[in-house]
């Protein structure tokens, strides 16, 4: 997924989508890392980097945080958690959207493991009723028809636990998961560590995807796009929109440098 824009950058969250985004459905695009950010002379570790973020919003606490048991949001529990101890603040506290009518999304029993191994003990858990867990129930559309299409789409069914988080700091997000997803550099990672480790693993689809992301930017943004045109992408789209628009995404999915603070 593209690295999605930073809504506090220009309208402050949430942020209304407009244009092509309302076409296409989702906030695409990226913005570079700035040289120095967060105080740093020299690059950051990504959990220094992180830390940063959290600190102020934990010292303003009370503090909640988005918790699903997932990797992203149980990463973020635990270094909030952290912070806190060594700073003597208030514990953060988890709270967690649960959805009775849908099992199968039931993942009570990873919540559990990771809130008992951080010893935390206050743990807001609220039930979704299903009139309040989808975005085109009647939640979602009253949400779309006062304030508009907001980003993330989550933010529309928001009211279902606002009530909760009043008078305090809330840490949520949106595409968390992208944090561990691969990278453009993956592939050529991938072949290195084969190369130098286990060469007899070494396949076609390791060379080509390590090729593929080393050609020139309007080279993967064609063969993206030739991809996307022969499947079934966006199907709502009616020419020339969808063209335009499959252009548009091919772009943004291909925009990955190497290296953010040494765009290449």
């Amino acid at each position: 997924m593209p690295v999605g824009r930073d809504p506090t950058a220009d309208a402050g969250p949430p942020y209304l989508m407009e244009g092509p985004e309302v076409l296409l459905g989702f906030v695409a695009g990226s913005r570079p890392v700035v040289r120095g950010h967060l105080g740093a002379a020299r690059p950051i570790h990504p959990r220094a980097a992180l830390a940063a973020s959290l600190t102020n919003l934990v010292q303003n606490g009370p503090c909640l945080v988005s918790f699903s048991g997932g990797r992203d949001s149980s990463a973020i529990l635990a270094l909030a958690a952290d912070i806190a101890r060594r700073r003597g603040l208030p514990l953060p506290v988890p709270f967690t959207l649960r959805y009775p009518a849908a099992p199968e999304a039931n993942e009570s029993a990873w919540q559990e493991l990771v809130v008992r191994h951080l010893r935390l003990d206050d743990w807001e858990v609220i039930d979704v009723p299903p009139e309040s867990a989808e975005l085109l129930g009647r939640v979602g559309t009253a949400s779309l028809a006062a304030h508009g299409l907001m980003w993330p789409p989550a933010v529309h069914l928001d009211n279902t636990w606002l009530s909760h988080a009043r008078g305090s700091t809330v840490i949520t997000g949106d595409g968390g998961d992208d944090m561990f997803g691969p990278r453009r550099a993956t592939p050529l990672r991938s072949l290195v560590h084969l190369v130098h480790r286990y060469p007899s693993r070494l396949d076609r689809s390791v060379l080509r995807g390590a090729v593929k992301e080393a050609l020139p930017v309007r080279a993967r943004a064609q063969l993206a796009y030739i991809k996307m045109k022969t499947a079934t992408d966006y199907p709502w789209l009616r020419s020339p929109f969808r063209e335009e628009g499959l252009r548009l995404v091919a772009r943004w999915t291909t925009s990955e440098p190497f290296s953010w603070p040494n765009p290449i």
